[in-house]
Parts: structure tokens; sequence; C-alpha cells
């Protein structure tokens, strides 16, 4: 970090260049949202999955769980 005189956060710079810049479609191109799809499920398989599904299973639980909290206190 400290080699080149600067903070240097790696990541943030990825991001800034390829987004912020617009000159990342330049060198690397772009691919439709399939293919990263399709990308990520052949690399990472089952954990991609459970990775997708796991935001929409915490909002359903968090939903649920806040119903019979409701529900009880009703009662």
């Amino acid at each position: 970090m400290h080699f080149y005189g600067k903070l240097v956060v790696a990541p943030l710079n990825i991001i800034l260049y390829n987004v912020i810049s617009g000159h990342g479609p330049e060198l690397y191109g772009v691919e439709p949202l399939s293919y990263y799809i399709i990308n990520g499920f052949l690399n990472f398989n089952f954990a991609f999955f459970l990775a997708l599904v796991s935001l929409p299973f915490l909002m359903i639980c968090t939903l649920v769980f806040k119903w019979s909290a409701h529900r009880s206190k009703s009662n």
C-alpha cells in the first residue's frame, strides 16, 4: 500500500477504471448478463446458486418471523 507513496486500494481502482472512466469496455469488451450468470454457475456451481437464493430467502424468513410475532402478540 505504501510502495506508491499513496494509499492504493486495488478493488476500488478496478471499479473506478471500468465503471467510472468508461475505458473498461474498450480494453476487455462487454458481455450480456447471461454470460455472467452462466459463468457463475460453471465456476461456483452450488455455492453460486446458494448465493443467489440467500437474499430472497432471508427476506421471506424476516417477513414470516415478523408476521408470526405480530400474530402471537394479538392472541
